[in-house]
């Protein structure tokens, strides 16, 4: 997120890439250079967790689902996942297993057993975590919402190993 400022710089003589591949929540929050927020980011997000709707609860003062992807599945040192497509859902830390997702009121819940998208607030330690990233495409496009992973009828594009991955000693 901060390329054309180190270029611009001239200090920097060597390019890292890495989050800015995949975007990220931290990423998603960066000014531009007047530092007001971005309109519409450049960085595009495209690292997710799949995770499934494993129960809703709805009552009179707050409606909320559990997915089954907690600490465990991403990072949540810069902040926790947001769910992609719907800003209006905050992501609460539920533990190891489990995040909750809260819906504004009178939000529609999607049903359990349900996939919905979570964009990790850091993707780095998120890659860390895991054994394999899976490609995919949906009509050479992302899907607009979370909601519509499984209806654009994603096509696995590739599966990719993660040979960098655990506490690096």
């Amino acid at each position: 997120g901060t390329l054309e400022f180190e270029m611009a710089s001239g200090v920097f003589t060597e390019l890292q890439p890495g989050s800015y591949l995949f975007n990220d929540v931290d990423y998603s929050r960066n000014l531009d250079k007047e530092g007001k927020e971005e309109e519409e980011s450049k960085w595009k997000a495209s690292l997710f967790i799949l995770t499934t709707v494993m129960s809703r609860t709805v009552t009179p003062t707050v409606s909320y689902v559990v997915v089954d992807a907690g600490q465990k599945a991403h990072s949540i040192d810069s902040g926790p996942p947001v769910l992609y497509g719907n800003p209006s859902v905050t992501c609460v830390n539920g533990g190891d297993e489990h995040f909750k997702l809260i819906y504004p009121p009178s939000s529609p819940l999607p049903p359990i057993g349900s996939k919905v998208l979570l964009q990790p607030g850091h993707v780095d330690p998120t890659f860390n975590m895991h054994d394999h990233v899976v490609a995919f495409e949906s009509a050479g496009k992302l899907p607009k919402c979370s909601e519509d992973i499984l209806s654009e009828n994603p096509v696995v594009t590739d599966v990719w190993h993660i040979d960098a991955r655990g506490p690096g000693f």
